[in-house]
């Protein structure tokens, strides 16, 4: 997807053709990233049983919003690292 995307970009210049293959090359990208967290998060998921939590009422619902919470903090501080190396690497590139 991402290829071809960048095909039509290339061949397509500000045409319509070359929107097509921007729109393409970053929904592959995106794919990608959702595929790379996925992997990453698996191992983490495995071991964390939120079952053993035996909580009650209103501490339950903190609590599963806490982990809710941590969780996507993890999830987006990574997406920022990899962020910020891939801006370096095209940098260094350019």
């Amino acid at each position: 997807m991402i290829g071809i995307g960048m095909v039509l970009r290339l061949l397509g210049g500000n045409s319509a053709r070359g929107a097509l293959g921007m729109a393409l090359a970053g929904f592959g990208l995106f794919f990608i990233g959702i595929d790379v967290l996925k992997d990453a998060f698996e191992g983490f998921v495995s071991t964390l049983e939120l079952q053993r939590f035996t909580v009650q009422g209103v501490q339950e619902v903190l609590l599963f919003l806490g982990i809710g919470f941590l969780m996507t903090v993890l999830t987006q501080s990574s997406i920022a690292a990899w962020v910020s190396l891939w801006e370096s690497l095209v940098t260094f590139l350019i």
